[in-house]
């Protein structure tokens, strides 16, 4: 997928690039995850968890999406 989300770690605010498809749940652990969301369709307020072979850093790392920078309007 193109479109990317800029996540940052709860505790360290380090950034991570995603593609918004990425699977996420909402609790670190693997059984019993609950449901599982797309990363494109997360708020900036959900914590969330990502759990793929391809980001073995961000395993049981809490996540959220980061607040994009305003831009001031195209006249």
């Amino acid at each position: 997928m193109a479109y990317t989300v800029f996540v940052l770690e709860v505790e360290s605010g380090r950034e991570h690039a995603l593609p918004a498809d990425a699977v996420t749940v909402d609790e670190p652990v693997r059984e019993g995850c609950g449901p599982l969301v797309p990363l494109g369709f997360r708020s900036r307020d959900d914590v969330f968890y990502v759990r793929h072979e391809r980001w073995p850093e961000l395993e049981g790392r809490a996540l959220r999406v980061r607040e994009l920078a305003r831009t001031s309007p195209r006249p």
